[in-house]
């Protein structure tokens, strides 16, 4: 992939732009809280009907936002939570706070963070892969390498935590990137790639009552 080159105060300006379209629906998405345990377990058939009504119930609303992202849970059994640096509060500006929820209720592996500022669709692109790699067996611990996940790659795993409303931890593994060209749209990325293991977020709460 290649790699677009831009200078700072451009990339500053596409991230504020960026953050302003997306705030809408990415708060919205935030919103959205699946009681993974009561609404899925042991119930792989749900009915539309059903879902429909425990969205109602739960969420007290339901619309094609609600049925894409329940389905999609469904679907892949996780969700992906995506928050810009600049929306939160973390140490250091331009990363993120990207992490999933569902793996541990479903697979009982530790769910994951990735904190370099991706696009959200790349970020989803990696996870599928590690879900596929799960339900063929693959059990992701940390500070182990895997170098079959993302060809002509190692990556690996540090352990970390976020906050619930309640401040006890969610346990999460920090996926390490080597440096990959292409997966970050900023000039001069590499000390985004070294600088991974360094960010805290352990003060960050996640806003859903899983």
């Amino acid at each position: 992939m290649g790699m677009n080159v831009i200078s700072n105060d451009e990339l500053r300006n596409k991230k504020l732009k960026s953050i302003k379209n997306k705030k809408n629906s990415q708060e919205e998405e935030n919103e959205i809280e699946y009681d993974l345990k009561i609404l899925f377990k042991n119930d792989k058939d749900l009915s539309k009907k059903k879902i429909e009504k425990w969205c109602l119930k739960k969420l007290k609303r339901y619309d094609l936002f609600v049925e894409k992202q329940v389905n999609f849970f469904i679907e892949n059994g996780f969700l992906q939570y995506y928050h810009l640096s600049d929306e939160i509060n973390i140490e250091k500006e331009n990363y993120a706070i990207i992490y999933t929820r569902g793996f541990y209720e479903n697979y009982k592996q530790i769910d994951f963070q990735i904190i370099l500022p991706m696009e959200s669709s790349m970020s989803l692109l990696f996870f599928n892969i590690l879900n596929n790699e799960i339900k063929n067996g693959i059990k992701f611990e940390e500070e182990k390498y895997y170098s079959n996940v993302i060809k002509g790659y190692t990556i690996s795993f540090i352990k970390t935590f976020i906050l619930n409303k309640k401040k006890e931890k969610i346990n999460l593994l920090r996926i390490i990137f080597p440096f990959i060209p292409g997966i970050l749209n900023m000039s001069n990325p590499e000390n985004y790639f070294s600088n991974q293991s360094k960010i805290n977020t352990e003060n960050f709460v996640h806003q859903s009552f899983i």
